[in-house]
């Protein structure tokens, strides 16, 4: 499918998906800076046919920032939604993938909405997030979607260990990872194969152990010892160079 003008990431994005998820019950989603493992395929395409009913679960994630996770289960599920290679059925998209965000204002200070999260720090972190796609601060799509996903209170599908690795990073044309070893200070970024058959959890349920871990890994980027390694790498990577 191609545009007849160039519509912009945040744009284009919606339109093309709607599109396509008018003919289609599923799909699983790449852009152009993510690399799949071969397994990612099949972890998909499997999970999108056994939760394809559970109205719960909103979407499958293929990337991972812990890298490997220590669980005898091939997946665990959790209320953090990852983009960087992901699979969701047409049902979601089409019901979640609207203007929840400009209803921000309303919700951000709601104690019902303050229930969806387990700590302050993931109620902080995804604060700062929405206040500024809120504000266009943040001129990107998915914060639309995965602030709906949070109204809503859905689960995502996390993989035990990553399968797919961002080539993104630090690329010049890039728009929101364009700081390379700031990105890697928090995340070895490498694809891993999972073994199939899965070994699916028992019980539909978010660990919230697991979702602090997330978030404390995501909250390394702003810390005193992400800068700490961020600066040392690029000092080290200057000296490379000459």
């Amino acid at each position: 499918m191609f545009a007849d003008q160039h519509m912009g990431l945040y744009d284009r994005w919606h339109s093309g998906l709607n599109d396509i998820f008018k003919r289609e019950e599923s799909l699983i989603i790449l852009e152009d800076d993510t690399l799949p493992s071969k397994s990612f395929f099949l972890f998909c395409d499997q999970l999108l046919t056994k939760y394809q009913n559970n109205h719960q679960i909103s979407q499958i994630n293929g990337y991972n920032y812990r890298s490997k996770v220590r669980i005898s289960e091939s997946y665990y599920f959790s209320n953090i939604s990852e983009l960087w290679g992901w699979a969701t059925w047409s049902d979601r998209w089409l019901k979640y993938n609207n203007d929840d965000i400009k209803k921000w204002d309303k919700f951000k200070n709601d104690e019902i909405y303050k229930k969806n999260f387990f700590n302050k720090s993931e109620f902080d972190y995804y604060f700062k997030i929405f206040e500024d796609a809120h504000k266009n601060i943040i001129n990107s799509w998915e914060y639309n979607w995965v602030f709906s996903l949070k109204l809503n209170n859905l689960i995502s599908i996390f993989p035990k260990k990553s399968l797919v690795k961002n080539l993104g990073f630090g690329h010049k044309g890039a728009t929101h990872t364009h700081q390379k070893l700031k990105y890697l200070s928090l995340t070895k970024n490498k694809k891993f194969n999972i073994q199939f058959p899965l070994i699916h959890p028992e019980f539909i349920e978010i660990k919230e152990d697991q979702v602090v871990k997330d978030v404390e890994k995501r909250l390394l980027k702003n810390s005193n010892l992400s800068n700490f390694i961020y600066h040392s790498k690029k000092i080290f990577h200057m000296k490379r160079k000459n």
